[in-house]
C-alpha cells in the first residue's frame, strides 16, 4: 500500500532501524524529533537546536553505541522523489549535528539524474568532512532497502 503522507512512513522506518540496530547488536535509542521536544536531545544538542531556532529538526535522531563509541545517525524523510533541496536539508542536519551518518529516506527510488551527476561531482552528497555522505535509502513495502542505498557502500 503506498504511503499518503510522510508521517505514514515513520512506523515502518522506526521498525527497520530497530531491526538493523538489533541485528548489529548496537545499544540505541530512536528519538522521534518530528513530533516535539525530547529532554535528552535538548540536553545533548543545546547549540544545535539553538542554531535551528527550534523551528526545524530532522525527523529522527538515533543515538547508538557501536561497541567502540557513541554515534549519531540523522534520518530525514521525504514522501516523494528526493530533490537537490532535500539533499541540502539533510546535509545541513549532518553538519549542524556533526552526525556520523545521515540517511535521507524516501518512498521513491533516487532519480537517475542525481546518480549520474554524482559520478561527475561526488560532493553532491558530502557533508561535515571528507568521506561523509548522505545515504539515499528507499522505503519499499514497509522496509528500508539498504542493499539499494545510494551511494553504494557501508550504511553504518
Amino acid at each position: 500500500m503506498p504511503y499518503v503522507h510522510e508521517k505514514d512512513m515513520y512506523p515502518d522506518i522506526k521498525t527497520s532501524v530497530a531491526n538493523f540496530m538489533n541485528l548489529h547488536r548496537y545499544r540505541y535509542k530512536i528519538y522521534d524529533t518530528y513530533d516535539g521536544n525530547h529532554v535528552e536531545i535538548e540536553r545533548k544538542f543545546v547549540k544545535e537546536i539553538n542554531i535551528l531556532s527550534n523551528t526545524m529538526k530532522p525527523d529522527f535522531i538515533v543515538i547508538y553505541n557501536d561497541g567502540h563509541s557513541e554515534k549519531v545517525l540523522i534520518i530525514e524523510v521525504k514522501l516523494g522523489t528526493v530533490t537537490v533541496k532535500d539533499i541540502g536539508q539533510a546535509k545541513m542536519y549532518g553538519d549542524i549535528f556533526s552526525a556520523d551518518y545521515v540517511w535521507l529516506v524516501s518512498a521513491k527510488k533516487p532519480r537517475e539524474s542525481l546518480k549520474i551527476y554524482y559520478e561527475y561531482n561526488n560532493k553532491l552528497l558530502q557533508y561535515y568532512s571528507a568521506g561523509k555522505n548522505v545515504e539515499l535509502i528507499e522505503l519499499k513495502d514497509g522496509v528500508l532497502r539498504f542493499q539499494n542505498a545510494f551511494p553504494a557502500g557501508r550504511i553504518i
